[in-house]
């Protein structure tokens, strides 16, 4: 063994480094981590904003006919006075910091808010909210993502509800007095355009409509006030398939106090025969069902052409829901480009959320029905109040029928309700 190897070796430990890297590895101090200042968040577009709206209600000069009120409705799609006790809320469910690790003030959550409620809104992107808020895009899209789903699990039971006593009572009232007795919510589905879909689930998120889309189905009472909604399904799913997995319209049909609902119906000679279960309102996409009741195809009486066309009118509160719902939150009327279904999901749960908040805000369950309103009778001779003869004469509602389908008690419920409207005039 050379002498330059045998010192080399005794200068070792025995695990095998020397002595003087030890003293090296000592010696090394920690990296002290570079620390950026945050922005004053207060001098923001929307700090100072929303620092004179509170200037003006202290003053007692922001009403809601103000230019200051109705530019922030505009804006944000809420009320100033609904935001102020929104953000209340929102602490309940989504809690934040007011200072980091290192000492520094985090992003206000009214700024968070109002970051949420732009995207909602107004489909902005996430470096519009970093540009008038100040908050980084980064901090912005988290925000906002864990924002709805934390709103979301923590406030969909409580404002998003099926109706049961007296509320049921109020529900399945408002439709009797308009010739559905016993109905208790108009369901229907409509789609989101997601051109983020994956590559790979192309073909079962495609259908009718020839680009990728999310298929959600909902049910809401006669004031627009949504009791349910699923989650995101696949597009090119239809209503019928889309039907079968909606827990909520199962417990309608199954569950007390839906299933064991009773009402009265009318026929032709006024005798009136107790029926027992509510039923939902839908078009003609779904199964024939007791339960399901859409409007007639063809007519084989004037009296069932009279039916279906008042029918028509009562199913539009779930076709109008949807078109305040895209008209108030613009990012569902636009390509969503999130990337998973669960953050689409999330949002559009936040959104029925805020639509059923600004519901009760707004007074609209609590409007008194007209009884000297004159409505114009469709297509009805404007002399004798009668309708055109029909030209066909033949039923084709149950035509198309699939497994689960019960077209002979879908048909005669459905011709009870043409009589009770029939005698009812």
């Amino acid at each position: 063994m050379s002498a330059n190897l045998r010192d080399a070796l005794a200068g070792e430990s025995e695990d095998g480094w020397s002595d003087e890297e030890e003293e090296e590895e000592e010696d090394f101090g920690p990296c002290d981590r570079e620390t950026r200042e945050r922005p004053d968040y207060s001098s923001s577009a929307w700090g100072v904003r929303l620092a004179n709206l509170e200037s003006l209600r202290i003053a007692g000069r922001l009403v809601p006919s103000s230019r200051e009120a109705k530019a922030f409705r505009s804006d944000f799609r809420v009320p100033h006075e609904f935001f102020r006790h929104f953000v209340d809320l929102v602490r309940t469910v989504f809690p934040t910091a007011t200072r980091d690790v290192a000492g520094r003030q985090c992003v206000p959550l009214e700024l968070k808010v109002l970051g949420v409620l732009q995207v909602l809104g107004r489909g902005n992107c996430f470096a519009d909210v970093a540009q008038l808020s100040l908050m980084s895009r980064q901090t912005a899209e988290k925000s906002f993502h864990r924002f709805c789903d934390c709103f979301s699990s923590g406030l969909w039971h409580q404002w998003v509800t099926l109706p049961e006593g007296e509320v049921l009572k109020k529900v399945a009232g408002e439709y009797g007095d308009m010739g559905c007795p016993g109905a208790v919510a108009s369901v229907d589905c409509t789609h989101i355009s997601w051109p983020a879909c994956p590559f790979s689930e192309t073909n079962t998120h495609k259908g009718k409509e020839g680009y990728t889309t999310l298929v959600y189905e909902a049910s809401c009472d006669h004031s627009g006030r949504i009791l349910s909604s699923t989650k995101g399904f696949p597009g090119a799913e239809n209503d019928k398939t889309v039907v079968k997995r909606d827990l909520s319209v199962l417990r309608m049909r199954e569950e007390e106090p839906w299933a064991s609902y009773k009402f009265v119906l009318f026929d032709l000679e006024g005798n009136t025969t107790e029926h027992t279960g509510g039923w939902l309102i839908v078009d003609g996409g779904y199964h024939r069902v007791p339960s399901l009741i859409c409007p007639f195809k063809e007519y084989a009486s004037e009296a069932q052409q009279e039916w279906s066309k008042r029918f028509e009118s009562i199913r539009k509160d779930i076709e109008c829901l949807f078109g305040r719902l895209k008209g108030r939150f613009r990012l569902f009327k636009t390509g969503i480009l999130f990337g998973t279904r669960e953050k689409i999901d999330n949002a559009w749960f936040t959104a029925c959320i805020i639509h059923n908040m600004l519901h009760q805000f707004d007074g609209l369950a609590n409007l008194e029905k007209d009884v000297d309103w004159a409505g114009k009778d469709g297509e009805a001779d404007q002399t004798t109040g009668a309708f055109p003869v029909p030209t066909a004469v033949v039923d084709t509602a149950g035509e198309e029928v699939d497994d689960g389908d019960n077209t002979e008690a879908f048909k005669l419920f459905r011709q009870q309700l043409v009589n009770h409207v029939a005698y009812k005039k």
